[in-house]
Parts: structure tokens; sequence; C-alpha cells
């Protein structure tokens, strides 16, 4: 509700000459009014003077109009006086005054009937706007602090819309500065909390307490290099009568204990804790804006947004400082969500955690109906109602409806989700079925005699949870025979009279025809295609950007590589040299042997160029260390490396990669230019392989 008041009649306050302006006080000086001065108009003209000072900082001109934050107490008052004397002369925006009413206090009308009258002696029109502060989530989190300010801008910022303005201005000084400052430090803040308030500052403000809609405004604190004293006096001289909001002597409100009581004592203590303090929060101020802005680009480089969710690159992540890992996840929650928002310290240490090292499957309540859940290579950060639908869908995995029961019928098809279908080429007369798993249920494998747990085989295969109800599972008397997509794509009975062959819809083969392999040997898609060729891209666009200028050297290396670095060359828009070497540590084997050797060498020297090392995985790490050490003695002016996939395997050598593509559990791995004894290097996937030997 606003309620608009007409100015009184002649009530316009004297204002001070503008020759106050012009009086002897230096502008560079960050700091007026750390001692009273003296002469009776010193005061006045340093509040004048700083703010005008913050107006032409910030480029705001007598042709812009800016509303104005008005409680109708010294600051506030001081404010509204100084604007209104520097509008009249075309040296300050067109004033708008704004009381808010929190209805908070039985007093709260009288306080805004006192309000219009300040501002009609200014000639001023106060416009009161009545809040329900209770109304804020931030009521409910933070207190009652944290909702009447919620609410309070909010109130500002429609107001600021309706007027066709984006700038703000309150009444904060140095004073409130170190308030600020220590009350934060008492709280535990991190840099940007003790970096307190900034003179301007540009917000995204909820306008409805469900933040569903949003203002961008840009709030000034012209008073935010001045002595709350220097204000007061200044207001004294002038005639005017502000207001006292009694809620300002209850020492129950943490802020009134530190200004009535705390800072005293400190300034007893030592003297200059306030000025002290104020300087704390504008030199870190410096170095949390530098720490944003490296967040931000940062970010880009972790995190890429999939309709309403965020998808997190593990291996990106953990690259990176802890202190830079914290802000970014802040800063993405905020720019893609809320941003009035942050994670709670225990919220942001345990996502941390289990970006960091955290259990595959695992899923992190973040608060504000957002949850992050874990997988091997990234994180996927979303709305927790509808998480899990979307991780199913962009699994691509062949699913069912849970509790379905499908009935197999020779020569028929069977619709999947995720544009699947399961063809139906041999089949009993009864007795199997396609359905979804039940409690009790138990898996043959192959070349297995004895069944086990489907519950344990699922954890130990380290299915994410929000598949496991979704599972088509090819069943007959309480045993799971095979689970399309998990097992391979096509199945075989030992006795041959139930063969099935998963097909993408549209007539697409899977992995079993592409490979011509048997049933089992390739048991699970690892990294689908689409993942594969949108990761390889934006290796392309990092590393780009860090060879732009230069002329670099990729060396791939054979021939495991060939497919990645081909694809990845595409996407370096640079000028570069290709060459190539060959080496082996695996032969005919699924473990590495531990023995490197070099089968192909360069074809040119790369003593003083800038050399970029191409390799497919790191296993052991032996075979890239070997490389790394065998280069670095040709004398090449920077040796990189980028790598498309690390395996988390213990006891690995620890060996440097500046570019990683996925990092993957500790299974031996086929596809997209990785082999089996020469076979499956032309699968557009990654897939986990398992032979009957190892079964």
């Amino acid at each position: 509700m606003v309620r608009i008041r007409p100015p009184a009649p002649n009530g316009a306050a004297q204002v001070a000459p503008l020759s106050l302006l012009g009086e002897n006080h230096s502008s560079d000086s960050p700091i007026w009014g750390r001692t009273l001065v003296r002469r009776s108009n010193s005061a006045i003209s340093a509040v004048l003077r700083v703010v005008r000072t913050a107006l032409e900082e910030a480029g705001l001109s007598g042709h812009d109009r800016i509303i104005v934050g008005f409680s109708g107490g010294p600051d506030s008052l001081g404010l509204l006086w100084s604007l209104q004397h520097l509008a009249h002369r075309g040296l300050a925006p067109t004033p708008i005054p704004v009381h808010i009413d929190h209805g908070l206090q039985s007093s709260s009308s009288t306080m805004a009937e006192r309000a219009i009258a300040l501002g009609s002696e200014l000639g001023l029109v106060v416009r009161v706007v009545q809040v329900n502060v209770s109304l804020w989530p931030e009521y409910k989190e933070g207190g009652l602090e944290a909702g009447a300010r919620a609410a309070r801008y909010a109130a500002l910022a429609q107001v600021a819309r309706a007027e066709g303005t984006s700038w703000i201005t309150v009444g904060h000084t140095r004073d409130d500065q170190a308030e600020t400052v220590l009350l934060r430090l008492l709280r535990g803040a991190g840099l940007d909390g003790l970096a307190a308030m900034r003179p301007v500052t540009e917000l995204r403000i909820p306008l409805d307490p469900l933040h569903r809609e949003f203002a961008s405004i840009r709030l000034i604190r012209p008073l935010l290099r001045i002595r709350r004293s220097v204000v007061r006096a200044a207001v004294e001289l002038l005639g005017l009568q502000p207001l006292e909001d009694p809620t300002n002597l209850l020492l129950s409100y943490e802020r009134n204990a530190i200004r009535r009581r705390v800072l005293p004592i400190l300034e007893q203590l030592r003297p200059g804790t306030t000025d002290a303090l104020a300087q704390v929060a504008e030199q870190l101020r410096e170095d949390a804006e530098f720490l944003q802005r490296v967040a931000r680009e940062t970010s880009a480089q972790v995190f890429r947004p999939e309709a309403d969710f965020l998808i997190l690159d593990r291996a990106a992540f953990r690259a990176l400082d802890p202190a830079l890992q914290r802000r970014i996840l802040q800063t993405a929650l905020r720019e893609h969500w809320d941003p009035t928002w942050s994670l709670s310290r225990e919220r942001l240490v345990a996502l941390r955690k289990a970006l960091v090292e955290g259990q595959t499957g695992r899923a992190i309540e973040l608060g504000h109906g957002l949850v992050a859940v874990i997988s091997y290579t990234e994180a996927v950060l979303g709305p927790g109602n509808r998480i899990e639908q979307y991780l199913r869908n962009r699994s691509g995995r062949p699913l069912i409806q849970p509790g379905s029961v499908l009935p197999l019928r020779s020569g028929t098809t069977l619709a999947l989700e995720n544009e699947w279908e399961l063809a139906i080429l041999r089949a009993p007369a009864e007795g199997w079925v396609v359905r979804t798993r039940r409690p009790g249920d138990r898996l043959v494998r192959p070349g297995q005699p004895v069944p086990v747990r489907l519950q344990d085989w699922l954890v130990n295969e380290k299915v994410p949870s929000y598949l496991r109800d979704w599972l088509p599972l090819v069943a007959s008397d309480g045993i799971v025979h095979w689970i399309p997509g998990l097992q391979g794509e096509r199945y075989r009975s030992p006795d041959g009279t139930v063969v099935l062959e998963l097909v993408r819809k549209g007539g697409v083969r899977g992995v079993s025809e592409t490979a011509q392999a048997p049933s089992g040997e390739l048991e699970r898609v690892l990294i689908d295609e689409a993942t594969l060729q949108r990761r390889v891209a934006e290796l392309g666009e990092e590393i780009a950007r860090a060879y732009q200028g230069k002329r670099p050297v990729l060396i791939g290396v054979l021939t495991g590589a060939f497919v990645f670095m081909a694809d990845l060359v595409r996407h370096l828009p640079i000028d570069l040299d290709i060459d190539f070497m060959a080496v082996s540590s695996y032969g005919q084997a699924t473990v590495t042997s531990g023995v490197v050797r070099i089968i192909k060498d360069l074809d040119r020297p790369i003593e003083g160029r800038d050399v970029l090392l191409v390799e497919d995985i790191i296993d052991s790490g032996l075979t890239l260390q070997y490389l790394l050490d065998v280069l670095q003695r040709r004398n090449p002016r920077s040796l990189r490396v980028v790598v498309l996939l690390r395996k988390q395997k213990p006891g690995a050598v620890s060996v440097r990669a500046d570019w990683v593509g996925f990092d993957i559990p500790d299974e031996f791995v086929v596809g997209y230019g990785l082999d089996a004894a020469g076979r499956f290097r032309n699968l557009p996937f990654i897939a986990v392989y398992r032979n009957a030997a190892q079964g």
C-alpha cells in the first residue's frame, strides 16, 4: 500500500548557500569528519561535498531521478536535504523520498506521518509504503532484521520501477560500515561479508516473497565515507528535527548493542577503531571484487547450464584452489537461481567435499528446494522435485515405468523410454517378462552359476539410485537374466530359446551390432557420444584461449588418441602444427604392463616451441610421465597436456594434466579410439569392457 501526501504549503526549509561547496576541503580524502570541524557551516559543507562527489563518481546528474530510502532519522534526513539542495542547482538527481512502514510497532503510523511532515519542510512529497515483514522467507531464516530488510528493498525497488529509474540511495554512514564489519566478523563471515557495504552496488532485488520476479537496481550510499557525527551536526545546524526510532535503543538487536556498547569501548581502548574497521572493508572490497571477476570467468569453464539445471565438471572443479571452489559455487547458485541467496556454511562445506571426493549417486540438499546429485565425472544441480526425472532422461538409458510387467512375445517389439525399443527375436510362449525390480530379486551373471542379490550388484556397479526402480529387467521365475543397456544390448539365453536385442527407435542398432561383440563383452556405456562431443568442444574452446596468438605443436599419442585428437583440432580455430608419437604399455592385455616403449618418434624438432601433448587416457600414469620426461629434455618453450580420460586408480603415479575431459572409475574402457586387443576403436562412445574371463 502506498500513501502519498502533498507537501505543506510554504514548507520548504531554508537551505545553506551554494558557497558552502566552495570551501577549501580536499575532495581527495576518502574520509570527511574524523574530528568535528569548528566553523558552524563546516559540517554542512562536508556533507554536501561528500554527497556531490559520490554522485559524480557514479555518473549521476540533474537529469536523473533517484529513490531515497527515508526513515526520517538523522542520517536519511541529512542525505535527503543534501540531495534536494544539490538538485535545486542541477547538481544532483531529483530525489523521490519513500518511507517504509514496517508495521512492527504501534507508533509506526505516527512515524510515517512525521516523515511526511519532514519531507514537506524540504518541499518534497514523501511516499509511504506499508509492508508485511512476516511474509518474507528472510524473516523465517534470518530473523526480524533480515525480513525487514528484504521487504524494505522490495518496496523501494517497486517504486523505482514505477518511476522509471534504477537508482536507489540510502543514508548509511562510515559508522554503519564499521558496525557492519564488526557484526559480520562476530558471525564468522568470509571475505565478501567483511568487505561489507559498497559505495555503489548493482543488485537484483526480489519483488515478492516467493522470489518469482526480480528488479535490477543500483544502490548508492553517498554518506559511506563520512562519520555519523558530522551528518548529525549538519542536521542540527540546519534546524531540522529528525525522527528517533525507539527500536534503535533496544540492545536486544545485535547492531544496537554493537553501536551503543561495543564500539564505544573499543574506541576507548584504541581511538580510531571505527575508521580502522571501515578501512578494512575498503581494502577487502578490492580483493573480493577481483576474486569475483575470476570466479565468473572460471565458472563458465566448470559449469554449463541445461534448461533449469547446472552441470558441474568435477575434474575442472577439483583442479581449482579451495577458495575459488567455494566462490564459484556461491556465484553459480546466485546467478542461475536467486541472486539474494547464499549457501549456509554447513551446506557449502558438504557440497564442496562431495564434489571433490564424494560417493557417486549421493544427493546433497542445498536448500531453497535445490539438490546436487553427484556422478563420476559430473554433478547436476537443480530443483529437487524434478532432478531425478531430468537425470533419467539425460542418462539416455532404456527405462520403463516402475511396476511395469510386460510379457515377451516372439516377433514383437516393446517400446522403452529414452527412445529405445526391445526387439523380441525369440521367446517361449510364457514365463518370461520384462519388469522392474522387486524385493529379493537375484541376478544371473554370464559364466557365473550362482545368482547374486540384484541390489548388491547394482550398488557394486555404481548404478545411480534414481535409475534402479526404472531399469527393465528380463526375468523368469523370480530370477533376473539380463538388464538391457547395463549388460550389453543383445541377449541370448544359454539354451537359445530367448534372443533379445536393444534397438534405438528408427532402427539404429546399439553397442553389440556396431562392435560385433558377444553378449556381455561390453558391459555398459560409460560416456555417451553426445557427452563426449560436447566436452571435446569445451576443451577446444579452453585450449584455443590458452594459445591465442601462438602456434602450438599438438603431439598425438598413437594409437588411442587419434579419434580424440581429430575431433579436438576441429575445435581449435588457431594456427597449429601436428605430429605424433606411438608408445605401448598394454599390448594384448587389459591391464597396463608398466613397461613403456616408443614405437614411433616425432618427425620434427620441438625446441623453442609451445607443445601440447594429446593423450587418450591416464591409467597408471607411467606412460604420460615417461613421455613428459622425454619431451622436456628436448627443450620446448612450454609443455602442456590434455587428456580425455583420467582413471581414479589407487597407487597411480601423480602426473600433471592441464586439461582433463573426464575422471572415470578404475575400469577397462574401450571406444572412441581406445581398444581391447585392437577392437572397438570405432565406437562413438566410451564403454566398460568385460570379457567372459572377467565375469
